[in-house]
């Protein structure tokens, strides 16, 4: 294809990019967020999971109340020992009831039961209690992991906001270029190859020409990318917009700071109450060989084809298990699960500061490195205009222009990635970081 042609194509390209960003609706982050954070199924999954243990917690709560239950059974039958003790229990038993033939042969007799039955424990071994806290504690820890996981998907929007905004000023920059060249190559005849300086100069104009193309078709690439991302979270079905204008120091600043010191993160706490449920889910095992006392009473209405009656019963029972399969080294293993949350629990801990700290001196390293780079591309910006008017007045020639200019994309180069990998340690470090009303 021809060198001008492929110019001309990539030069359309951009113009007609730039064409659709200019309707595009304009989106502040907390617009955005506000949108993600409503469609996030992920965080709405989370959010189920603290309602299910919140539930859970609520009905352990109420175990110190009575089990009541009602039944009830119409039934026909000639047993013998069921129509006697059927009849006894509508307090209607005759004398002729006790005749031999009348107790082996009752013939078929229809009969009704109403049971009202309740059951108060009074002691299980401190079961249900342990049961409660555990309860409590596995609510605690699913809020923890639902803040965890709305943190992590603040900073992920937050990041890719970021990466836009610096890809955004990015372009504007090298848009800046492109058109600067532009002007020179169609102003100046820039030699002929009857003159190799000036037409090795013109060679070396072209090809920065194609090559700030091809920089902000990759911008472009990359920013859509980020742009479809968050698209998708935050639920606009592709529709185009772009970020409100902003500062992107200013922006990361406000919307991913850097923490003071190494706060216990969200995902470290509600590991730390899981490991506290998985120990009353212990205690719980143990109280399983413990014996339970309680109270229990029953109201019985019976009824049949001489009328009905109702009968009372009240007392007290002793629950008391010697010997189960079902419970065989069930302590020991719970003990082993508890140890196991425990340990797990303190790793997390360890490889979090650990992690923090590397975190930490990476993002003030690259604090320093922009401070850099943002001074230099003020510098060299200057450079590039003093290089223009000295090219203009000719005291210079195109290849010495060329180099300037290619040092200045190397530099903006240099700047989208560092920035890159700045915002993206920043955005590590939240989970450290308390957030309140995300």
């Amino acid at each position: 294809m021809n060198p001008k042609f492929a110019v001309f194509l990539m030069s359309v390209w951009v113009a007609i990019s730039g064409a659709n960003q200019a309707w595009a609706e304009p989106l502040a982050f907390s617009e955005l967020w506000s949108k993600i954070r409503s469609n996030s199924s992920g965080l709405r999954g989370e959010e189920l999971e603290a309602g299910m243990a919140r539930e859970a917690r609520e009905r352990a709560a109420l175990h110190w109340l009575p089990n009541v239950s009602l039944g009830g059974r119409y039934f026909t039958t000639n047993d013998p020992g069921l129509s006697l003790f059927s009849k006894l229990g509508q307090r209607q038993v005759l004398s002729q009831d006790f005749a031999a033939a009348a107790l082996n042969e009752p013939g078929f007799q229809k009969y009704g039961q109403l049971s009202l039955q309740a059951e108060l424990p009074l002691y299980e071994g401190g079961m249900k209690e342990a049961a409660r806290r555990a309860a409590q504690f596995w609510q605690e820890s699913r809020e923890k992991f639902r803040d965890a996981k709305e943190l992590e998907l603040h900073s992920k929007a937050a990041h890719d906001f970021g990466r836009i905004l610096s890809l955004h000023h990015a372009k504007a920059r090298a848009i800046e270029m492109r058109d600067a060249l532009s002007g020179i190559l169609k102003r100046y005849a820039l030699g002929s190859r009857a003159n190799p300086v000036g037409y090795s100069g013109m060679l070396g104009l072209r090809a920065l020409q194609n090559r700030i193309l091809s920089v902000i078709n990759s911008i472009m690439a990359e920013e859509q990318g980020l742009k479809s991302g968050i698209s998708v979270l935050a639920g606009l079905n592709q529709e185009p917009w772009e970020p409100k204008s902003a500062n992107v120091a200013e922006f990361v600043e406000a919307t991913l700071p850097m923490p003071g010191a190494p706060e216990t993160t969200l995902l470290e706490e509600a590991q730390n109450l899981s490991a506290h449920a998985s120990d009353e889910q212990s205690f719980m095992e143990r109280s399983r060989y413990l014996p339970g006392v309680g109270l229990f009473g029953s109201e019985n209405w019976n009824a049949g084809d001489r009328g009905n009656a109702f009968t009372t019963t009240a007392g007290i029972y002793l629950k008391w298990s010697l010997f189960s399969p079902d419970s065989w080294n069930r302590l020991s293993e719970s003990s082993l699960r508890s140890k196991r949350e425990s340990m797990r629990s303190k790793e997390a801990s360890e490889r979090a500061k650990t992690a923090f700290y590397e975190l930490e001196s990476r993002a003030q390293a690259l604090d320093s490195n922009l401070k850099i780079i943002r001074e230099s591309e003020e510098l060299l910006g200057e450079q590039t205009r003093i290089a223009l008017r000295l090219f203009q007045d000719g005291a210079i020639g195109a290849l010495a222009l060329a180099e300037a200019l290619n040092r200045r994309v190397d530099l903006l180069l240099d700047r989208v990635r560092l920035e890159s990998e700045w915002i993206g340690g920043r955005s590590s470090l939240q989970s450290y970081i308390r957030k309140e009303g995300i």
